[in-house]
């Protein structure tokens, strides 16, 4: 019985790894194109306004630092990760009237946030 408690927990490390990777990949696509926002090449960054531009900026620069703490399978990645689909809920929910509709981008994070903690991720807290 011991034995194939021990198995569960070892596969469900090795899921949340693997899905810690998926997340980190998708979060290397956004950087990509929040990157490409920038340089005006998918969005008119030169043409939005502050908050938009603030926005994107953070995004970018969070993305990309998310996307290497989770590949390499570090605490401080699987923080942003929460911080920045945190944030996007916060924001796309809060503030529709400035961000408009982002239903996917919301729904995207809810499910992340939702698969992380069934596989079995942890928020560590040092007391």
């Amino acid at each position: 019985m011991l034995t194939k408690l021990t198995m569960t927990l070892r596969t469900e490390g090795k899921a949340l790894r693997f899905f810690l990777r998926v997340v980190s990949v998708l979060y290397i696509l956004g950087a990509i194109l929040h990157v490409l926002d920038i340089l005006d090449l998918r969005l008119k960054f030169s043409e939005m306004d502050l908050v938009w531009r603030i926005w994107i900026v953070f995004l970018c620069l969070a993305d990309f630092a998310a996307s290497f703490g989770l590949w390499k399978n570090r605490s401080w990645g699987i923080y942003l990760f929460f911080l920045i689909a945190v944030s996007q809920i916060v924001a796309y929910v809060g503030f529709k009237t400035i961000f408009g509709d982002q239903q996917p981008l919301i729904v995207f994070h809810l499910i992340t946030l939702a698969l992380f903690f069934i596989l079995g991720g942890r928020l560590k807290t040092a007391l």
